[in-house]
């Protein structure tokens, strides 16, 4: 180890990665998890480690190789159900977190599972990563490559109620085990619009045709199947196999580590039931915010929506009730106006709501305006207007709900999901739906930005584009 690294070794020793170089005991009840927690769930606490530090010290990168070994020694060890509840798991993330990389590693080895000869190579290289420092590059284990080929014909802006002439597109991916087959794990922009995909493996000359199976415009990715033969991946290494089209396709730094949690949290999230949840819609009183409060009813949730026009209100409630309830379903409503309400008034709503159904679970933020407008031979007046109400609504009424009620389901530790929803207009903007795009286009940003903060607090973020 040269002077240079034996440096930054001393430096990270001495408070790497902790909250003001504090030192940090770990109480009898905390070292008695980790003792009997099964190895890979610790090694998924280190790895988790790895990732949030790396990021912190923008050396996501660097550190990919670090992140490789430690899922393929999680591959040797059987995976089993989390008995720890989500507070526990995050208590002990918080825990970790504030511990520095010497003080992490000897807690971790309590877990006689552990390999220690592992976990002090772990330390050693995370301990000694430098900035721009990609030597470790050429000891990664790559994935079995393909090469994407598709069709695409995209809708035209100028004539939306007409396509693009179709043209030929290709990306890369790598095969990957998914719920039990075999799929492609490739960028979504190379099928999004794909009329007819084919797929061919590295050295074969052969081009077999794939059907898209899932698409994520968050993170970029999308799933393809089928695919004949192929090397297999376990679910595990999905988020690895993410960063690594994202090194193939040259996307560097800042796409790398918003892919690396999205990919997992898009293929691996299990589906939340809402039975027993409190859920709270706003523009819940007609149009899909009253099909969503519809469908949480009928599922068993308590639901509060949220609207301005109390008897719109009054009206969905009884349409909603009428369609017959499941055990513990609840209706109840609250009138405000999303486009005039500030951060502390939703807060405020959602203690309302939560007086009569208990703590807000669920918040789908959906009120929204929609109004086309030409920019060339429409009146000023009318066009400040129409951002005025469209931007209040759209965009800083959906991200004040989002805000408050991430400050609100954070603040007990038991987190809770947001979602906002947006439009097709989001990703794709027509003549006349300038201005409501953009306010659509925010929601992106916004995400972007939002979702990794958030998740640290139990809170799952995602936006929603129907249409």
């Amino acid at each position: 180890m040269d002077a240079s690294c034996d440096r930054h070794w001393q430096s990270c020793c001495a408070g790497f990665g902790t909250t003001s170089g504090e030192r940090v005991k770990p109480d009898k009840k905390q070292r008695s998890i980790v003792q009997s927690l099964p190895v890979a769930e610790v090694l998924e606490f280190v790895l988790e480690q790895v990732f949030e530090r790396a990021c912190l010290e923008r050396l996501v990168l660097e550190s990919f190789y670090v992140h490789q070994r430690i899922q393929q020694e999680i591959s040797k060890h059987e995976m089993k159900a989390s008995s720890l509840s989500p507070s526990t798991k995050r208590n002990i993330g918080k825990l970790l977190s504030r511990m520095d990389w010497c003080r992490l590693i000897q807690f971790v080895k309590k877990n006689s599972g552990c390999d220690p000869d592992f976990l002090n190579l772990v330390q050693t290289r995370m301990t000694c990563l430098r900035p721009g420092d990609f030597s470790d590059m050429n000891n990664l284990a790559y994935a079995q490559s393909v090469k994407v080929f598709s069709v695409q014909s995209s809708q035209d802006p100028q004539a939306p109620w007409s396509n693009k002439p179709q043209e030929e597109t290709s990306g890369s991916g790598c095969v990957i085990l998914h719920e039990g087959k075999e799929c492609i794990l490739t960028n979504a922009h190379v099928v999004a619009d794909a009329t007819y995909v084919e797929v061919r493996k590295a050295g074969d000359a052969m081009k077999y045709p794939a059907l898209r199976v899932k698409t994520s415009h968050e993170c970029d990715l999308a799933l393809l199947r089928q695919w004949p033969r192929g090397e297999q991946r376990s679910a595990a290494q999905i988020g690895a196999l993410a960063l690594r089209i994202m090194i193939l396709e040259l996307c560097l730094a800042a796409a790398g580590v918003c892919t690396l949690q999205m990919a997992w949290n898009f293929f691996s999230r299990p589906k939340m039931s809402v039975e027993g949840k409190h859920v709270l819609i706003t523009g819940g009183s007609q149009g899909l915010g009253l099909a969503v409060a519809k469908l949480c009813f009928a599922r068993g949730a308590r639901v509060t929506i949220v609207a301005r026009t109390k008897a719109k209100l009054e009206q969905a409630c009884e349409e909603v009730r009428s369609q017959g309830a499941a055990t513990g379903a609840k209706i109840q409503y609250l009138e405000m106006d999303v486009s005039s309400m500030k951060c502390s008034t939703f807060s405020e709503l959602m203690g309302r709501a939560a007086e009569s159904f208990g703590r807000v679970d669920v918040v789908v933020a959906n009120a929204g305006t929609g109004v086309a407008k030409l920019l060339v031979g429409s009146e000023l007046t009318q066009l400040d207007e129409l951002m005025e109400a469209q931007i209040s609504t759209n965009l800083m009424g959906s991200l004040r709900c989002a805000i408050a009620a991430g400050q609100v389901m954070a603040s007990d530790g038991q987190g809770g999901r947001i979602c906002i929803v947006s439009s097709a207009a989001g990703l794709i903007s027509l003549p006349g739906y300038s201005i409501y795009s953009a306010t659509k286009f925010g929601h992106r940003g916004f995400l972007a930005g939002a979702y990794h903060e958030l998740r640290r607090h139990g809170v799952h973020l995602s936006v929603y584009y129907p249409g």
